[in-house]
């Protein structure tokens, strides 16, 4: 190995064992514990909020500005798949095509289409409350008159309290955490791509190199094993980069059939026919499988000998 390559190494093992030493710290398992406590009280919290009708309860004051605990509901709809995309376009009727094509200056039916797919989508999400901090209280419907909130339980603003109390707790323990794991983080990055090579060169069939590292303390050595190993990353397209394909495969079929793209309740039931389908979802399949992105990398673990 080269001097340059051994140097690397050696920077890139003693951030590692750095990062080692900092997982198995007192202060992440502190951590850890107070983010399981965290868990529990939110439960117990988002239970006592459900139980009582309170959705928003005063928790403290911080930086001048008032913290609330608020119910809140989040709906997240399903994964946008080429077979739930044609399940949508034979659930569309003729109704509530011309009500979307109204919304539109100039409303052609593979757009329009498109726009109620993306309605029916967002509106199939499965619905849950969650409790989240926030410094504005409730948000009212506009011209809703500001009826005085009653007063939480005792027992209810205690527990909103002590939620915030800990959850304040866990904030400033990740950000202490973070910051010492920061310097060791880039230093393993910056010298990863130099180690890969090196090992490249000396192992390449990525086999396992052992290797000994001497403590910065004065302590004995310890022995490490060291290998590079490939990985590759996938990230399958989403909504936003899906359903201009759903729009451009209706336009191609309105095309090959002759389909008007005037909004008609007779161009909707030919594209609703199972055949239609079958041959709109095989063409959105292999586009999906055309937007795949796929990125290769090359890593280095460092493992106890």
């Amino acid at each position: 190995m080269g001097d340059d390559g051994v140097q690397a190494i050696k920077r890139f093992c003693n951030a590692a064992r750095q990062l080692q030493t900092i997982e198995s710290s007192p202060g992440v398992a502190r951590r850890k514990e107070i983010r399981a406590t965290l868990n529990g009280l939110k439960s117990i919290l988002h239970d006592e909020m459900c139980r009582t009708g309170h959705t928003c309860v005063p928790v403290a004051r911080k930086d001048g500005n008032d913290v609330y605990a608020r119910l809140v509901e989040q709906k997240r709809p399903p994964k946008f798949t080429p077979e739930l995309a044609v399940r949508l376009i034979r659930e569309i009727t003729p109704e509530e095509l011309r009500s979307e094509g109204e919304l539109h200056p100039r409303p052609t039916l593979p757009v329009v289409l498109e726009k109620c797919i993306h309605k029916k989508h967002l509106a199939s999400g499965t619905s849950k409350t969650q409790v989240v901090l926030s410094r504005s209280a409730e948000r009212r419907r506009l011209g809703a008159e500001a009826l005085p909130r009653p007063p939480p339980p005792a027992d209810l603003h205690a527990a909103a309290v002590r939620y915030g109390e800990t959850q304040e707790s866990y904030t400033q323990l990740f950000r202490q955490e973070k910051l010492v794991r920061k310097p060791f983080i880039q230093e393993k990055a910056d010298n990863e791509a130099a180690v890969a090579r090196q090992l490249a060169a000396s192992a390449p069939g990525g086999a396992p190199q052992r290797i000994r590292i001497e403590n910065r303390d004065g302590g004995e050595a310890s022995e490490y094993f060291i290998r590079r190993k490939d990985v590759t990353r996938t990230k399958n397209p989403g909504a936003r980069t899906v359903r201009p394909l759903v729009r451009e495969a209706i336009a191609r079929t309105c095309e090959r059939l002759a389909i008007p793209y005037d909004l008609t309740a007779q161009g909707l039931q030919t594209l609703q026919r199972t055949d239609i389908l079958r041959e709109i979802e095989t063409t959105l399949e292999e586009r999906v499988a055309g937007a795949v992105e796929t990125k290769k990398e090359t890593k280095v673990a460092l493992t106890h000998a």
